[in-house]
């Protein structure tokens, strides 16, 4: 909104502009909104009122667990929201309900076009008539003016008076029109004329208004070309330059935003406290600002427990007692004292490796992922059309030529505080209550699964990493095209989700390990938790690799999870199925498994 703008009739037009308008609720929503009742320029009422006074769609999307608010504890003037049905975004089961969500908007927004489509097919004949109307009224002008030139030349009248009558006649018909086309035609046919300096200013008046409040960049072009010496050319050359000038500051923001966020992507994950407090400097207010200053946070504290694990070395059990009772180390720090012993690495021989069979399993390290060795082959990935989700498609045939390794279970608490106790991961202190140890490591981004393969493949010298999204949909579906390795049918027992019949499902993660294994030795591949992927999330399969490598060429502000989680309904939980969130993103939905590249 510029300066000099009344915001409240911005607002109006802006809503008018639009097809639906979400109502993001709060648990404080309606408190705050209450308390700023008396203000009559409060921007959330004046937003809603104009959308339900224009008849605009209104959806309340209730997130954090608020309740939609009561009619008598709004504003009288926006009551009526309090009657439209809400859309409740909640974290158990945050995806389905972003996709109904979205199916209803998308469904409005076609309503929406539908009913543009037919304005416009009115508006076109209206336009038509207009036309009709106006071809018309011109055609009887020019029967008039012909009659006058006659009349005129009878009486002996000049080629020079004829045309200055008939100029004059035109100017009388268009001055009080306030038609810019007319005008034009009107200067375009007396060029020259004793009526040419007042059609001008007319004109150059009635684009000026046209111009409105916020003009585009173009318009005020176009203007300023045609109406150099106008009596608004100054006014115009000087908003035109403003417009420039906030056009390239914009610009050169965004490449700022861009340059940041590559500068964060290349650093987020690292254990090097330099790269991240050089970050802080460069950017001390940007929009990474807090995940790097929280990172730092956990890089220091994860650096003082690896420090004192180092310096107590073999005799730590005959310290212990002494560092608490001086309280030089805190609780966390002495829970993850034993985890630092628990890590020896054992890393596969080039023989051992290379003796693997598939479906033989194997461990590098006393507290790594175990590792099952998955077969070359080839599947065809994704839905075929009229099943699955849009973002399944088109099905493609991905053939892996090279078998890889996949970790038998899912990353677990345990493990991943062995990489804490190293200084190699972030602490992760959140496990809602339901326990540590081998239930599956949840509140991790996908930066930190980076971090926690980078440093077993750091501890062991081999490649590990996160499986493809390919590798992981022909590790879940082991050579079956079903929804699910056991069938289209999801059944009782099989899974961790809601509907699937297990004593956690809809409550929380299991133990990792407690359902049966695939054909290929692999458990949890359906259901438990949601697991990321290595690929750059895209909204379906158009040039995707053909080769089981990852897809890391597109949009990589999102990243591929799969495999649904406990609080999800079965149709997550298909081998099929997809979805993509910001790499920053950590919830108690989502963990991961390790893969491992095997030497041939």
């Amino acid at each position: 909104i510029k300066p000099g703008d009344d915001f409240v009739e911005v607002l109006r037009r802006q809503v008018a502009l639009s097809d639906v308008l979400l109502v993001v609720i709060g648990p404080r929503w309606g408190e705050l909104l209450a308390a700023r009742k008396a203000d009559p320029d409060d921007f959330v009422a004046i937003e809603l009122k104009a959308a339900l006074d224009q008849g605009k769609r209104v959806i309340p999307v209730l997130v954090g667990g608020a309740a939609m608010p009561r009619a008598d504890g709004l504003p009288e003037a926006i009551r009526a929201l309090a009657r439209r049905n809400a859309v409740g975004l909640r974290p158990e089961r945050f995806k389905a309900d972003c996709q109904g969500l979205m199916t209803a908007l998308k469904e409005q927004l076609a309503a929406a076009e539908g009913e543009k489509a037919a304005r416009t097919e009115a508006e076109r004949k209206a336009a038509e008539a207009a036309h009709r109307a106006e071809d018309e009224a011109t055609a009887r002008r020019a029967a008039e003016a012909e009659k006058r030139v006659q009349a005129q030349t009878a009486s002996g009248l000049s080629v020079e008076e004829i045309h200055k009558a008939e100029e004059l006649a035109n100017w009388q018909f268009v001055e009080g029109r306030n038609d810019i086309a007319e005008l034009r035609d009107h200067l375009a046919r007396f060029p020259g004329g004793v009526t040419e300096k007042y059609a001008s200013t007319k004109l150059e008046a009635l684009a000026w208004a046209a111009l409105g409040a916020a003009p585009a960049i173009e318009a005020l072009k176009a203007y300023a070309d045609e109406f150099p010496k106008g009596a608004n050319a100054a006014p115009a050359r000087a908003r035109l330059a403003e417009l420039e000038r906030e056009a390239e500051a914009a610009r050169i923001a965004e490449e700022e935003r861009q340059r940041e966020t590559a500068t964060w992507g290349a650093v987020a994950a690292s254990t090097d406290k330099e790269a991240i407090e050089g970050f802080l400097k460069d950017w001390p207010s940007g929009q990474h600002a807090a995940a790097a200053k929280a990172r730092l946070r956990e890089l220091r504290r994860s650096a003082g427990g690896l420090s004192r694990g180092v310096l107590i070395g073999a005799g730590a059990t005959g310290v212990l007692a002494l560092l608490a009772y001086g309280g030089w180390a805190n609780q966390e720090q002495l829970r993850l004292l034993p985890m630092f012993w628990s890590v020896s690495p054992s890393p596969l021989t080039a023989s051992a490796e290379q003796a693997l069979k598939p479906k033989g399993s194997f461990r590098e390290c006393a507290n790594c992922p175990e590792l099952v060795v998955v077969p070359a082959g080839g599947f065809q990935m994704g839905s075929p059309e009229g099943k699955g989700d849009s973002d399944e498609r088109p099905q493609h045939k991905v053939t892996i030529a090279k078998p890889f390794a996949a970790g038998k279970l899912e990353v677990t608490f345990d493990q991943w505080d062995a990489c804490v106790a190293h200084g190699g991961c972030p602490a992760v202190t959140d496990d809602r209550g339901w326990g540590r140890g081998s239930r599956p490591v949840i509140n991790v981004s996908w930066d930190y699964a980076k971090a926690y393969v980078s440093w077993i493949s750091k501890l062991t010298g081999k490649s590990y990493r996160l499986l493809t999204e390919a590798e992981w949909e022909y590790a879940a579906r082991v050579g079956t095209m079903t929804a699910y390795s056991w069938g289209d049918e999801v059944g009782t027992g099989n899974a961790n989700c809601d509907g699937c019949g297990s004593q956690w499902g809809n409550k929380q993660t299991a133990p990792v390990g407690s359902f049966q294994a695939n054909a290929f030795g692999i458990h949890d591949m359906h259901g438990n938790v949601w697991e990321w992927a290595e690929d750059c999330y895209e909204s379906g399969y158009a040039g995707a690799p053909a080769d089981g490598s990852a897809d890391t060429t597109g949009d990589c502000s999102r990243r591929v999870f799969r495999g649904g989680a406990w609080s999800y309904d079965p149709g997550n939980l298909r081998a099929a199925s997809r979805g993509g969130i910001h790499p920053d993103g950590r919830c108690y939905g989502v963990g991961f498994r390790v893969s491992r590249t095997l030497t041939p």
